[in-house]
């Protein structure tokens, strides 16, 4: 097994976030707007590279998994402490 040192890795490797969403029944029309809406957003923030949306199963529970990939740290921290984000 090969052990990985967190430390090994600076600011410019490739950094990912992984968020997960529970939406209450009777919201996901509004999740999805905001998804919708604030996607677009993301990807002008610097060292974006790419969103992933994974949604489980319909009908056994309305749960998202949002992958983010920034170029460094610092762009992905940026990024999730932005204003916009937080509206």
């Amino acid at each position: 097994m090969v052990k990985i040192n967190p430390s090994q890795f600076g600011d410019e490797h490739h950094q990912l976030r992984v968020i997960t969403h529970l939406i209450k029944p009777g919201r996901e029309a509004r999740y999805k707007e905001w998804m919708r809406s604030i996607v677009p957003v993301a990807k002008t923030f610097e060292g974006h590279l790419e969103i992933n949306i994974l949604r489980s199963h319909p009908g056994v529970n309305l749960e998202y998994i949002i992958v983010l990939h920034f170029n460094h740290h610092k762009n992905l921290q940026e990024w999730l402490e932005s204003k916009v984000r937080r509206e």
